[in-house]
């Protein structure tokens, strides 16, 4: 048998070995400036992974999305998203889908669950759009591209240290909550990347958050996208005690974040001296992930100071 060692070294030198988190590469999220001046806000927030795995969560309205979504994405050479989340159906968040799906970048799947007719025409002109949504949802089914819901628990991507999973969902009808509006029925999303932890979560409001906290859900994060771009009918502070975020990230206009519906989120994370990047000062943002933290860079030149 010694005569056989050497070649059975030479064999495991030769096996590629697992990925460990320094060789699994950075973990990137932009947060994408589908807002606009002087007050429309929207989300868009495009996860890409060392494995080449893309995951888009929302994509804003459809005009935003044909402005500065699709541009931004060709210019990144990104032609496949494996994934698109939408978190709920308002059309700052969901709007550019059809643009997506007819741009030429393929979609491997996408999840949304858009409320009943009834609730969905309540919200409308400036929120849902039962037309709107049943339009998206035939193309889907044209382009052949899944449609899938959420699920409490579920872990939407797995790699090397790195996961993304729904902490919680709520149907807009059910209990313990009941009967919402249809931002509360944005499911609150996490993603644990080398030991940093960073909470999507979409426009929940004031009774969903209640209730996360209530029950007890570890919501305990680094990163947080703020809800409803920072303005009012935010969760209370009890929700955002719980978070304890590091560093704060806001999805709209400046001057709105500025003004009185602001006023709420900005001064508790100016009384913690949290610092917070906001879409409409600091155009694109990007927030690296590795094992050694997270590191935030944006696409326009700003001050310095990152007090809200």
């Amino acid at each position: 048998m010694p005569r056989f060692r050497p070649f059975l070294l030479l064999l495991l030198l030769a096996m590629p070995l697992p990925a460990t988190a320094a060789e699994a590469g950075p973990v990137r999220w932009t947060m994408l400036n589908v807002s606009a001046e002087p007050g429309v806000s929207g989300d868009a927030h495009l996860l890409r992974f060392a494995d080449g795995t893309r995951i888009l969560i929302d994509t804003g309205y459809d005009r935003l999305a044909a402005q500065r979504l699709l541009p931004w994405l060709r210019a990144q050479g990104i032609t496949r998203l494996d994934q698109v989340l939408i978190t709920h159906a308002h059309r700052n968040h969901y709007g550019g889908v059809l643009r997506l799906l007819r741009s030429g970048i393929q979609v491997g799947r996408v999840r949304f669950d858009p409320p009943d007719r009834q609730r969905c025409d309540a919200e409308r002109p400036w929120g849902c759009d039962w037309r709107f949504v049943q339009a998206t949802r035939a193309e889907l089914r044209k382009r052949g591209v899944p449609l899938d819901s959420y699920r409490s628990g579920e872990v939407l991507y797995q790699g090397p240290d790195t996961r993304l999973v729904v902490l919680a969902t709520h149907d807009g009808v059910s209990a313990p909550i009941g009967a919402t509006d249809i931002n509360e029925t944005s499911p609150l999303l996490r993603l644990e990347a080398f030991g940093t932890r960073v909470l999507f979560t979409g426009d929940i409001g004031i009774r969903f958050a209640r209730q996360l906290v209530a029950s007890g859900v570890d919501l305990r994060a680094d990163l947080l996208k703020v809800p409803h771009h920072g303005l009012s009918v935010l969760p209370e502070a009890a929700f955002f005690s719980a978070v304890a975020p590091q560093a704060a990230f806001v999805p709209g206009p400046w001057a709105a974040w500025q003004s009185d519906r602001g006023r709420q989120a900005r001064d508790w994370f100016a009384a913690r001296k949290i610092p917070v990047w906001v879409n409409g000062r600091d155009g694109h943002v990007e927030v690296s992930i590795d094992a050694s933290g997270w590191r935030v860079r944006t696409a326009q030149a700003s001050p310095a100071d990152r007090s809200p």
